[in-house]
């Protein structure tokens, strides 16, 4: 099988040409699936998830290919694999809006801008350890009601097992819409053993970085990112604002039993993302993590965690039956 980013450009393509691949699954042709949306989500409703940024690159005609959130008003954060073949004046990102991407279908809350600087995390490599990166734009995204920055997590900020957070993406095949999902935390060690157990790491024979990636996903599958929503918001919500959490990273096929997916861990590049903002010229911004509309949340409410720990809230007691092992 193989491990697929969730980057997409092009019908049928997979990710970059340097992906990693291992040997595939001949009897389960699931795997090769293109579908390439937010799998078993709803459709958002503009203002939802107001620090939710597309990507585009000028060679694929401007279509979306990766997608970001925004944390200050020029600075967003992604995957480092959505990068790895492009260069910053190739790239611009769009937000503000919930369908397509060209500006001449858009409404007024529709902003973009081209990209000053795309950088990689220098510990970024082929088995998608530390896949993030931070993009400086050449034009600061102006806040309003529907462009607005997810708040930034505390250093210590560790999301709690079972806790039920959102991602959002466009991703190719999502009916042009903007798609999002709550999807529930696993523990890293059980997370490595089931997908150790269906074959995930019989190619490498690396395990999860446990520090610097999240494991997330449904045991019985069926709810998930995929190709298209590399690098876009998984944002956790607590008792101070919506919390940039994750970053989509790659997953097993889409949405497959037994298939978590792996988000980039978010706060433990903590002072490299606050010193990248700093060498921006700009600064955290005072208001952050707040939406304009509540999303719809058909299969699970997102659960409220602690601002600076990551712990359930007290007012919002964890119980997620028939999820986990």
């Amino acid at each position: 099988m193989k491990a697929d980013p969730r980057l997409s450009v092009l019908i049928g393509f997979r990710g970059p040409s340097d992906r990693v691949s291992g040997p595939q699954n001949e009897s389960d042709e699931t795997f090769e699936r293109v579908d390439s949306r937010i799998i078993g989500g709803e459709i958002s409703e503009l203002g939802n998830w107001p620090w939710q940024a597309a990507m585009l690159h000028a060679n694929y005609g401007d279509h979306i290919v990766c997608g970001g959130t925004i944390v200050t008003e020029k600075v967003i954060i992604g995957a480092a694999h959505c990068i790895s073949q492009f260069k910053a004046d190739e790239i611009k990102f769009t937000a503000g809006h919930t369908k397509g991407f060209h500006a001449r279908t858009q409404k007024s809350s529709y902003q973009f801008s081209t990209v000053n600087r795309a950088v990689a995390h220098p510990g970024y490599n082929k088995y998608f350890h530390n896949d993030i990166a931070l993009f400086e734009l050449n034009f600061p995204f102006t806040w309003t009601d529907y462009v607005r920055p997810a708040c930034l997590p505390s250093p210590d900020f560790v999301p709690s097992v079972n806790g039920r957070c959102v991602v959002s993406g466009f991703g190719k095949g999502s009916n042009d819409a903007l798609n999002h999902a709550v999807i529930p935390i696993w523990e890293k060690q059980s997370c490595e053993n089931i997908l150790e157990s269906q074959g995930g790491w019989s190619w490498t024979g690396l395990p999860i970085d446990h520090a610097s990636q999240i494991c997330a996903g449904y045991q019985p599958g069926g709810i998930d990112a995929c190709q298209g929503d590399s690098g876009g918001p998984f944002v956790c919500k607590t008792n101070h604002g919506w919390v940039a959490t994750g970053a989509v990273s790659y997953g097993y096929g889409c949405a497959q039993k037994n298939m978590p997916a792996i988000y980039s861990n978010i706060p433990m590049y903590h002072d490299w993302i606050h010193e990248f903002i700093a060498e921006a010229g700009d600064s955290i911004p005072e208001g952050c993590g707040e939406v304009k509309a509540n999303a719809n949340f058909p299969v699970l409410t997102p659960t409220t965690l602690d601002a600076e720990t990551g712990e359930v809230w007290p007012e919002d007691p964890r119980v997620v039956p028939g999820i986990y092992l």
